[in-house]
């Protein structure tokens, strides 16, 4: 049997963030998406673990049903969604915390920034390697300088994240012709 499925609203600085849960009972897990995904990424793993883990999984700022949020996105701003999100969920600390690709780096912030906030942290594919010796979010600049670096090392791919189409059709022509497809 699936484990309880419900949907709510949190106030973070610029709007709302959707944040789900699953199983209502035991150790808290806050899991944090990539770039490309939303909640949903968790489902099956929230199926696997039934109603004895509660867990809670956010659509990130820009992301799923969080994407009317508007910019900047910055590791920090992530961050503190995510205490918003604990701290209106009644959560004092998740016991695991677990961040997947981009959702790594939030990770990774929340938990230096807020280390009473999480227990065991769990990072999977975190994609570019920052030198823990330099923390670059930390600068006032920071959140600029790390986004001036993906830009750079990822390039096309994400500006690929950033475009729109006019319609289903568009989308569909575009993609036709991909020499991957």
């Amino acid at each position: 049997m699936s484990p309880s499925y419900r949907v709510e609203q949190v106030a973070v600085a610029g709007g709302s963030l959707t944040v789900a849960q699953w199983g209502s009972r035991g150790p808290v897990v806050l899991a944090l998406h990539g770039i490309t995904a939303s909640h949903r990424e968790f489902a099956a793993l929230a199926d696997a673990l039934g109603d004895d883990v509660r867990l809670i999984a956010p659509d990130l700022r820009g992301r799923g049903r969080s994407n009317h949020i508007p910019g900047p996105w910055g590791m920090r701003a992530h961050a503190a969604d995510m205490v918003a999100a604990l701290d209106h969920l009644d959560v004092a600390r998740a016991d695991v915390l677990l961040g997947h690709s981009m959702g790594g780096f939030i990770a990774a912030v929340l938990a230096a920034d807020h280390p009473a906030r999480c227990g065991a942290v769990l990072l999977v594919d975190g994609g570019l390697h920052f030198m823990p010796s330099l923390p670059l979010h930390r600068l006032p600049f920071g959140d600029w300088l790390i986004g001036k670096l993906v830009q750079r090392i990822l390039g096309p791919a994400l500006t690929r994240l950033e475009m729109t189409f006019a319609s289903p059709a568009a989308y569909r022509a575009y993609w036709r012709d991909h020499p991957a497809l």
